[in-house]
């Protein structure tokens, strides 16, 4: 019996060890790219983790980190990908003479096209979609910017930020990021881009189309 099952029992044990080898390296690999990605993790949740936030922890930082990874690929093909929504933000609010305004002009279908103009082409230094990406979810083709330029076409993001602090973004630009001052637009032109900015997050059969 015994030298039957002989060579069976040697496949099993063989086959043990072999099992046994994988999960060892597995382990090894997993513990090195933890120990690698640390300081790039740590990076990242300078921008993903709000700072109020004390229960972003490492599991959550290693997903977010993954996403980010992967998003990263995506830069320059902003049609394939979704942004990153929510986004954690420590912009410092504008003086208040800037939050209290409003958009004067409606979001008729002229106006929004005069706003996509100006993103998509004409806003001077550059143009907005460089950044911010074609479909404004912020995969420009700008990969390495951080912290990352807004996703406008996330709706919970963007329904926290103020008609008047678009503006003084705009045209004062954002300290910390890489977000200039567009000093070359008129007021006209900077209320029609976040006519435009606006329209990204919102349902697009809901536009008025009259003109």
């Amino acid at each position: 019996m015994n030298t039957v099952f002989q060579p069976t029992s040697k496949k099993y044990l063989i086959c043990f060890l072999a099992m046994l080898c994988f999960l060892f390296f597995s382990l090894l690999k997993n513990s090195m790219a933890e120990i690698q990605v640390a300081p790039k993790i740590q990076e990242t949740s300078k921008y993903l983790c709000s700072p109020t936030n004390i229960f972003c922890s490492k599991s959550q930082l290693m997903m977010a980190f993954k996403r980010d990874r992967s998003q990263r690929l995506l830069h320059g093909k902003g049609r394939r990908g979704s942004g990153f929504c929510p986004q954690a933000r420590s912009t410092p609010p504008a003086p208040d003479e800037y939050l209290k305004m409003k958009n004067p002009l409606g979001s008729t279908r002229d106006i929004v096209e005069k706003g996509k103009a100006l993103f998509q082409y004409e806003a001077q230094p550059t143009a907005c979609k460089v950044c911010h990406g074609s479909l404004g979810n912020g995969l420009g083709i700008m990969p390495s910017l951080n912290p990352k330029p807004r996703n406008f076409t996330c709706k919970k993001t963007m329904g926290e930020v103020s008609d008047g602090q678009m503006f003084y973004i705009i045209t004062h630009g954002s300290q910390g990021t890489a977000m200039p001052a567009f000093l070359s637009l008129s007021d006209d032109q900077v209320w029609q881009l976040i006519t435009y900015i606006r329209s990204l997050s919102k349902d697009k059969s809901r536009l008025r189309r009259r003109r």
